[in-house]
Order: structure tokens, then sequence, then C-alpha cells
């Protein structure tokens, strides 16, 4: 499976590319590449400007499948990815479950992705950050067996020992290929 997506929030806008291999009938692996634009409109930082810049983040990680009945579905996958933001040197690990269901011409899924990131900056006196994040999501795909349009959005907040902050929604829209023989 290849999936390619458009990332876009209020200051956030990126691309994706998510690969996997289905290891069985019930395992998979699987990585992916996510390049974003930060600030004002997303538009490229200018020198000198706060609050603005890129990023990107690369992930490996691994997952099982199954079905529910004769439609439904589940996942589970984890994983670790390393990138950047700004100056800032990132490190995350993940774990996600996912319900839905699956028929040959629409998917439906929803879950939440449970991340822990560690952020290493010059940027900061302590310099070092560590967050907790909860990620809920809803995903529709929409399309023939091989190929679907998909369409998501997710709710980002971190969480802390002392605070609870939410984000803007991201919104994703791409297209997914399925290579192979659909389980």
């Amino acid at each position: 499976m290849v999936n390619a997506n458009f990332i876009a929030g209020e200051e956030t806008l990126g691309a994706e590319v998510k690969g996997a291999i289905a290891t069985g009938n019930h395992f998979y692996l699987g990585g992916n590449l996510t390049v974003v634009s930060f600030g004002a409109g997303a538009r490229p930082s200018l020198p000198g400007e706060e609050g603005r810049g890129t990023g990107y983040m690369t992930e490996l990680g691994a997952g099982g499948f199954g079905k529910i009945g004769t439609d439904g579905i589940f996942d589970m996958s984890g994983g670790i990815g390393f990138g950047s933001s700004f100056s800032d040197q990132l490190m995350k690990i993940y774990l996600q479950p996912a319900i839905g269901f699956r028929r040959k011409k629409v998917e439906f899924a929803t879950g939440i992705k449970a991340t822990y990131l560690n952020s290493k900056s010059d940027r900061w006196e302590e310099g070092k950050s560590n967050n907790f994040i909860l990620e809920p999501f809803l995903l529709g795909r929409f399309g023939g067996e091989k190929t679907k349009f998909q369409a998501g959005i997710n709710f980002p907040t971190v969480v802390a020992t002392d605070a609870l902050s939410g984000t803007v929604p991201n919104l994703t829209l791409g297209v997914i290929f399925r290579f192979g023989k659909a389980k």
C-alpha cells in the first residue's frame, strides 16, 4: 500500500507519503515521511521571523489488523519516529489503536494516536521538552478496491502534568493505492 496526503491546518501546510507491506494475513510493516511548513499562512519563513519554520518526521512502525464480523476491522500499530522542527531535534514513540468498517467502495475508521515526543533545542533554557500528545482522528476512504481517495481530520491535544493544550484540527486529503490481493 502507498498513500500520499496533503496536510492543512490553521498555520500548517505539508505533504506526507506512507508505505506499508503486509507480512502475513494479520501483520504489517510501514513507514512514512512528513514535511511541513509552520507559521502565518504557512508560507516559507523569512530570515528573522519568529514562530515560523519547516520540519520533517520519518517514522517506522509495525502493526496488526483483523476482522470484526463481516465488515468490521480493527488495527493496532506502534512505532518510532525521528525528525526536526525549526532547529529542534525530535524523537517520538507512538501507539495507535483504530476501529472501523470496510466495504469494496467505502471505508471509515476512528481511533486515537498516543505519542510521547521528546524535543531537544538550543532555543530554550532547559534545552529539552517531553510531551505526551493524544490525537483522536476520523478517516474516510472512497473509490475502487485498488485506488481510493482519502479524507481525514485529527485533533491533536498536548497533555502535560499541569496543562491540557488543544490545537487546531488538521485536515488531510490524499489518495491510497493498494497492490496485490486485498485482505
